[in-house]
């Protein structure tokens, strides 16, 4: 398949050929306008057999595509060369896929860089659960190679539209990172791409809060524990817990019960939702435990919160 981008480079081409310019001229022009096509494309999958006919394609296009084999060295990677569209797979080692899709989310060199997973996993919760994280799209396997190339030209279309780092600003810095793009990271390199990103990947403090406050504030009615944050974000308790500390002056638990406090009252204001229902919508077993939980925060029940508030 023709790529759309070679369409146009052509036209250009010939459109400068006909006006009596030099080949030289001709020859430069293409050349600039297929270094402005190609994308830069990060795709991260442990099982990088699976994307070879949709490499092999992207290279016939033209794009650079680069491969990571893991979570921790495909963030890394994004960090480092700053690719112009990430395509993952949702079950990942050392760092799953949502998680990463939230800790690129929440950096702010990142943040504006499309994001698609094209996964084994097409349960409509796995799905679901992975475009609340931040991701544009979600292709599931097998897949046609055409239709994934299809997607990622929308995306960056409508990433270049938009205004932000990753919007097309950082294309330069991103060729010079990546040095031609069309190799894939090898396994034995992983370590090396990490070291490159700073021997710990959340060394800023606010971008691992970010992450973690989205993981905690995606699912407040049952939040991940302590246990589960570390895993999942592939650090300590003691970190986790030193940075809610240094962030919110509190602890994990405060932070939770903080949001879901905060949500409580906004569905006591703002609806006429049954007490036992605004309790189960904040992840309380029972109307009682909401109540004790509410008054011991607010200083007054849910009830009278709600009528204090409601001509206001």
């Amino acid at each position: 398949m023709i790529s759309k981008f070679y369409c146009l480079i052509s036209k250009v081409v010939l459109a400068i050929w006909s006006q009596n310019e030099t080949r030289q001229y001709c020859f430069i022009a293409g050349l600039l306008l297929v270094q402005m096509a190609a994308l830069q494309i990060l795709l991260i999958d442990d099982n990088p057999h699976q994307l070879r006919p949709l490499i092999e394609a992207l290279k016939e296009q033209g794009h650079r595509p680069t491969v990571a084999y893991d979570g921790s060295a495909g963030y890394a990677r994004a960090v480092a060369m700053l690719p112009d569209v990430i395509v993952l797979e949702s079950q990942l080692p050392r760092m799953d896929g949502l998680t990463l899709v939230r800790m690129l989310a929440a950096n702010a060199q990142t943040e504006h860089i499309p994001l698609m997973f094209l996964s084994e996993s097409a349960e409509p919760a796995m799905r679901l659960a992975g475009l609340r994280a931040g991701a544009v799209d979600y292709i599931a396997k097998p897949f046609e190679p055409a239709e994934v190339i299809e997607r990622i030209d929308i995306h960056t279309r409508l990433a270049a539209g938009q205004k932000g780092p990753a919007a097309g600003g950082a294309r330069g810095g991103r060729a010079g990172a990546d040095n031609g793009g069309a190799n894939a990271v090898d396994p034995a390199a992983h370590h090396e791409a990490v070291k490159a990103a700073g021997s710990d990947l959340y060394h800023h403090d606010d971008v691992l809060f970010r992450a973690i406050r989205r993981m905690v504030f995606d699912g407040v009615e049952h939040p991940p524990s302590l246990a589960e944050l570390a895993r999942s974000l592939g650090v300590s308790q003691r970190r986790i817990a030193s940075v809610v500390k240094s962030q919110t002056g509190g602890s994990l638990f405060e932070l939770v019960r903080g949001r879901r406090m905060s949500k409580a009252a906004r569905l006591l204001v703002r609806t006429g939702l049954p007490i036992t229902d605004v309790a189960i919508e904040t992840g309380y077993s029972s109307a009682a435990n909401f109540t004790t939980a509410f008054r011991d925060y607010f200083g007054v029940t849910p009830t009278a919160y709600r009528r204090s508030h409601s001509f206001k």
